[in-house]
């Protein structure tokens, strides 16, 4: 419900979805996300069916309009709170499409969900410091869990 009232009260045509416990999600990933969703018109995009990013990366685009059937149509107790499940669940009613990571697997690579805890991110981070303006992207903090 949360996801529908939000975008309805923002008047929203497009919604894009990335998780608030990972501060470093790199914006070319969303991009990649969001120009697929655009390339077509699709419903829904996402990388994560199935998931090749690490963790930490996941992006979902949709539309207002299929946030609003998922919405409306959702019974089940977990398709009511997150919604994007409806959407999953039911291909046959909305144009979806998925963006693949590079080399296609996660290789259980993991990015980090808070920096300030990492010291090979503050050494990456130092580092690039006066390079480029501290443009870190996933494919160089990836950790092995």
């Amino acid at each position: 419900d949360r996801y529908y009232q939000a975008a309805k009260l923002a008047k929203a045509e497009v919604i894009v979805r990335v998780t608030g416990d990972c501060p470093l999600i790199d914006a070319n990933v969303i991009d990649a996300v969001v120009d697929k969703f655009f390339s077509e018109k699709y419903d829904y995009a996402s990388n994560i069916h199935p998931p090749t990013f690490p963790d930490g990366l996941d992006t979902e685009v949709v539309s207002f309009a299929a946030l609003e059937r998922a919405w409306q149509e959702a019974k089940l107790p977990s398709e009511r709170e997150h919604v994007m499940p409806y959407i999953w669940k039911h291909p046959e009613l909305f144009k979806m499409s998925n963006v693949s990571a590079k080399g296609g697997s996660a290789s259980g690579g993991k990015c980090p969900s808070y920096a300030p805890a990492s010291p090979r991110l503050r050494r990456a981070s130092k580092a690039s410091r006066g390079k480029q303006k501290s443009k870190i992207i996933y494919t160089f903090i990836l950790f092995k869990t």
